[in-house]
């Protein structure tokens, strides 16, 4: 199931980038879609299905955003490895902190993924990348990104406890006592 889930995100998140341009945004806070698709990879999956997503979520923002082929898709691997390397466990406990502490993973995540996909194409094209500028537009990009996550994870979780709490538990009626089932 997480497999068509992520596979249907890829899909959107790839029609949102190639659209992006003709959104009525300034281009400092425009979402990144696919990075987002490789973080949410990262938190869903483990060991290499995470890294797989991440190399698929690279190569198309390599293709959507131009530059050097496979710039993203090792930069999304390795974080990814990085990432699952120090682990990137959610509290089980409340959904909603589930929302958050995910949230501020996937600010880490596409903040770091969308400032050293630019430092190091510049580094590659002998240009020397102007850190400070680089820094805002990625954290602003992350931002853009967050709260687009927050909006869409904070629904389902919402909807998921809603359909939760009006669907009764089904349980089977026997004759044996409670702590023999």
């Amino acid at each position: 199931m997480i497999v068509l889930g992520l596979l249907l995100l890829s899909f959107a998140a790839f029609v949102l980038e190639t659209s992006a341009g003709s959104w009525p945004l300034p281009a400092a806070t425009m979402p990144q879609f696919l990075f987002l698709v490789a973080a949410v990879a990262a938190l869903r999956c483990r060991g290499g299905g995470a890294i797989f997503w991440a190399v698929i979520a690279g190569l198309l923002a390599d293709v959507v955003h131009g530059g050097p082929l496979g710039l993203n898709i090792v930069l999304l691997a390795n974080l990814t490895f990085l990432a699952q390397l120090f682990g990137t466990r959610q509290p089980t406990d409340s959904a909603v902190a589930a929302v958050f502490t995910s949230a501020a993973f996937v600010l880490i995540y596409v903040a770091i993924a969308g400032f050293g996909g630019i430092a190091l194409r510049d580094v590659l094209m002998a240009q020397v990348p102007k850190l400070l500028p680089l820094g805002r537009s990625a954290v602003s990009r992350a931002g853009g990104t967050v709260a687009i996550y927050v909006l869409v994870a904070g629904t389902w979780a919402l909807l998921a406890r809603s359909l939760r709490l009006m669907i009764p538990q089904r349980t089977l009626a026997t004759d044996r006592p409670r702590w023999a089932q």
